[in-house]
């Protein structure tokens, strides 16, 4: 059968599988992303500071609910409401910077995993090991449970695995490439500036992983180190200007958390390394066995080839030094070490492809079969989303954007909503995102919610309706209730007035 003209031969199938890859990964990364509104969590608080830049016009200090903030980072908040210019304030808006980073890493990933092999020798086939490697690095990257789960999400890791991404990049290339030094350096400024002093041990374990490794004898040494330490610097007095020591803000502030639990650890830190690495290898699972498998040959087994056994040192160093210098500091959870994944999908990828090629007569045929059969995979997951009714992320039916904009409807002025025990930051920003409507601290007792209303006859208060179930079975209000507005598990309500 004749072929396409656009995938004649090596040089047309390579770059169109590349291609179809990316397509068919941003499409399942971002699919979905318009549905749903924001989480009780974190994700909102970001979504909200970052709509406070357009309200507020300053885009130096971060606000909240009208106060300054001084615990996150700008520049992911910049692309958040660059995209509500564009888009809208919604949830779409809010989620696509984060997409946009997710597939940009895995295009780093590629990058990476190409940069990872010994230089192609000019005019040989578009299709060799390098690419296959390449390739096959960001298949896994976007193929990763933890990683893939993540991507359509606010989160502050994704643009840290991205600058932590082109650091490594940049350390790989090194002095191969001539604009190496430049994307070193990027990527080690950006991760300071949009994770703090997490982003800060991204540059760390970089140094010492190549350092360690041994690459770091080919010369030019020097100039890495530097434009190193110039990030780190630049990145340093940024810290220090948004979040100076000097006002209590080391051991307090999440931008400084993983230099100040180096020097204050946290109880079970030690102990805590044992679980986190646990629920990160589960949730990369399959492919952290070929990972592990690549930890264990680089431990126990020096590899024939040396550019190659360096290329897996580094690596892997890396890898281990960010995941402690991360595991070990910081709240739980696996958030913060998705950072470190991109690397293990290049370390995978390189043990994969050594699987392959010592089972297989023609190990490229093998290898380039395989990635075929991944992005085929890709492809269909694509199609399945876009024919039928699929969907790959939960919806769970959250009424607070009616809540939020009847309080709005009810409400006059300016004036707050009250607030019976629910917690304030992350209701208090849905409120503020979808009704433009403050929420006040929370009221606990329910004489605290009758003083409340009887200092604002009008006033109106939100609650969960179990809360207010117990609220009126009480009569601590010293008031009769009643019900404003029901949404599902939440309500509005304010003092019955005499002539109802």
């Amino acid at each position: 059968m004749k072929e396409l003209p656009f995938m004649a031969g090596a040089r047309g199938r390579g770059p169109f599988l590349v291609v179809l890859f990316f397509v068919s990964a941003a499409v399942v990364t971002i699919w979905g992303t318009w549905e749903g509104t924001l989480p009780a969590s974190e994700e909102a608080v970001i979504a909200e500071t970052a709509r406070e830049i357009l309200v507020t016009g300053d885009g130096w200090t971060m606000h909240f609910d009208g106060e300054p903030v001084r615990d996150v980072s700008p520049l992911p908040l910049w692309f958040m409401a660059s995209f509500y210019r564009l888009f809208g304030t919604n949830e779409f808006s809010a989620r696509l910077p984060f997409v946009v980073f997710a597939v940009l890493t895995y295009f780093l990933a590629y990058l990476i995993g190409i940069s990872s092999e010994i230089p192609v020798a000019p005019g040989s086939d578009w299709i060799n090991r390098a690419r296959s490697i390449g390739l096959l690095s960001a298949i896994l990257l976007a193929a990763s449970p933890i990683f893939g789960r993540a991507a359509p999400h606010i989160s502050v890791s994704m643009p840290h695995a991205f600058f932590a991404s082109l650091a490594l990049l940049g350390t790989l290339s090194f002095p191969r490439c001539r604009s190496a030094l430049l994307i070193w350096g990027l990527g080690a400024a950006g991760a300071v500036f949009v994770a703090g002093a997490d982003g800060a041990a991204v540059v760390v374990a970089a140094v010492a992983a190549r350092a360690a490794a041994g690459r770091g004898r080919r010369g030019g040494e020097g100039w890495f180190i530097a434009v190193g330490a110039i990030a780190l610097a630049l990145g340093g007095v940024w810290l220090l200007l948004n979040a100076p020591p000097a006002e209590g803000h080391f051991f307090t502030n999440r931008l400084w958390s993983a230099l100040a639990d180096l020097v204050r650890p946290r109880p079970g830190a030690v102990f805590g390394l044992f679980g986190r690495g646990a629920d990160i290898w589960i949730g990369n699972l399959p492919w952290s066995i070929a990972a592990s498998a690549a930890f264990v040959r680089i431990v126990f087994f020096r590899s024939q080839e040396k550019e190659a056994g360096s290329v897996d040192r580094e690596l892997a160093l890396f890898t281990a030094i960010l995941f402690f210098l991360l595991a070990f500091t910081g709240p739980g959870g696996t958030d913060r070490l998705l950072v470190i994944l991109p690397a293990v999908s290049v370390l995978s990828a390189r043990e994969l492809s050594r699987w392959i090629s010592s089972r297989a007569q023609d190990a490229l045929d093998s290898l380039w079969s395989f990635n075929q059969a991944m992005v085929s995979l890709f492809c269909l997951l694509m199609l399945l989303l876009l024919a039928t009714p699929l969907r790959l992320h939960r919806a769970e039916v959250d009424p607070i954007k009616d809540v939020a904009a009847m309080a709005k409807q009810l409400s006059s002025g300016g004036e707050r909503i009250g607030n019976f025990r629910q917690p304030y930051r992350i209701q208090g920003a849905r409120f503020l995102f979808y009704g433009g409507k403050p929420l006040d601290e929370p009221l606990h007792e329910p004489e605290e919610v009758g003083r409340f209303l009887e200092r604002e006859p009008g006033g109106i208060v939100f609650s969960s309706l179990e809360d207010f179930s117990l609220l009126q079975g009480s009569r601590g209000a010293g008031l009769e209730l009643r019900v404003l507005y029901r949404a599902g598990p939440l309500v509005l309500f304010g003092a019955k007035r005499g002539e109802e």
